[in-house]
């Protein structure tokens, strides 16, 4: 060739080199930004299948790399997000614009991992849409910290609507109180000096009777408001139990199962008696209201230590040490929505005249007026425990 052909085929081999060299080059840097980039990235054919994601990314969705690429970048999406994701994918398809969303990775284990993502689509050299490039970023932490603060704020609310409506039937209570002892006191009066077996007689025990059941629901209310005389002393709950229990077996139909479970040492606690008595016998009551054929009711002792986070989602929990009770049955369990209304006074699930509504109200009133605190957890089909939370008391030396 001659010598200015051969100068230009050097060029031209030269040229193609140095081109295919920073192309190379620019790939390297593009695979080393994007290994090392914090967030997901990934890119997509035209149908939604992966062609390249980041190592960001397949930690967030727990999958492999050959997983990624194989299945897809849409069967990553949890179950319950995808139709809604496929959706929004389709739209900015049509509309060819940027889109971004909030939804969920489920990896082959399971696991969950909430995301930001942002996605637009890329152009062909023919003005078509040659794929997809999508950005994620894990927003897992700010997701729970959110729900953990919405939690915060639910019991909050639902704490101050009891005190509010506590100090209602409290008022009320006490003026309720002061009608009825005149009105319980001149019927018993009235009874006791009309003759036995008399109609009159008959009458005035009726207005005794009625007055007395009144008088109990005045105590629930009182109970309910934390305004009931409490006589508190150092207590060993599990002697406590052990006492009461043969009046529970008697108490209970025989087709329920009494399962003490307690735990030793236990230390003690600063209660009443008979105000702890009236709490574990109306929640026996309303686990046996929860078996209509039969099942079983667990009673069970125990330490637990209260952190700041416990402490948080249950306002009035004390901190550190708690001798924890726990009641618990093997009945029809509640909804959700009749959890959150469980300790309301006056609601019931029962027809109208089979209860009060006053039962478990009384129990959330004492359990706050001894300084503890009470959870619930419950599941239609899976039973209800009750779980109470009380100080260890000060007076006594604590279990080791």
């Amino acid at each position: 060739l001659p010598a200015g052909e051969v100068v230009a085929v050097y060029q031209d081999v030269t040229a193609e080199r140095l081109a295919t060299e920073a192309l190379r080059e620019s790939e390297q840097r593009f695979r080393t930004l994007t290994q090392l980039a914090p967030v997901g990235i990934y890119l997509t054919d035209i149908n939604g299948r992966c062609t390249y994601v980041n190592e960001s990314w397949c930690r967030m969705a727990g999958m492999t790399l050959d997983q990624a690429l194989g299945d897809g970048w849409l069967a990553s999406i949890h179950p319950d997000d995808r139709e809604r994701i496929a959706q929004e994918w389709e739209r900015m398809a049509k509309a060819r614009s940027a889109w971004n969303n909030e939804y969920r990775f489920k990896s082959p284990s399971g696991k969950e991992t909430w995301v930001h993502g942002i996605a637009s689509p890329l152009p062909a050299d023919t003005g078509q849409i040659a794929g997809y490039i999508g950005i994620n970023v894990d927003i897992t932490d700010s997701k729970l910290a959110e729900a953990h603060r919405q939690r915060i704020e639910e019991s909050l609310a639902h704490s101050q609507r009891l005190e509010t409506v506590g100090r209602l039937a409290g008022g009320v209570a006490h003026d309720l109180n002061n009608m009825l002892m005149p009105i319980l006191g001149y019927a018993e009066i009235l009874s006791d000096a009309l003759p036995e077996g008399s109609d009159k007689r008959a009458q005035a025990d009726k207005i005794v009777k009625v007055s007395q059941g009144a008088r109990d629901i005045v105590q629930q209310l009182l109970a309910f408001a934390r305004k009931q005389h409490m006589v508190l002393t150092s207590l060993d709950l599990n002697r406590m139990l052990r006492e009461f229990e043969e009046i529970l077996r008697r108490t209970l139909r025989e087709n329920i199962v009494v399962d003490f479970k307690l735990a030793d040492p236990l230390g003690q606690i600063e209660g009443d008696a008979v105000q702890i008595e009236q709490i574990i016998l109306n929640l026996a009551l309303n686990a046996q209201d929860a078996m209509p054929t039969g099942g079983t009711l667990t009673v069970a002792t125990g330490i637990a230590n209260i952190d700041k986070h416990h402490a948080n989602l249950h306002p009035g929990a004390s901190i550190g040490p708690n001798i924890m009770l726990d009641v618990s049955d093997t009945g029809t369990g509640m909804e959700v929505e009749t959890l959150r209304r469980i300790f309301d006074p006056f609601f019931t699930t029962k027809e109208l005249g089979q209860g009060t509504g006053l039962g478990l109200a009384s129990v959330h009133g004492i359990v706050l007026q001894l300084g503890g605190h009470i959870v619930v957890t419950s599941a239609v089909g899976q039973g209800t425990t009750f779980r109470i939370y009380f100080p260890l008391s000060n007076k006594l030396p604590h279990p080791p």
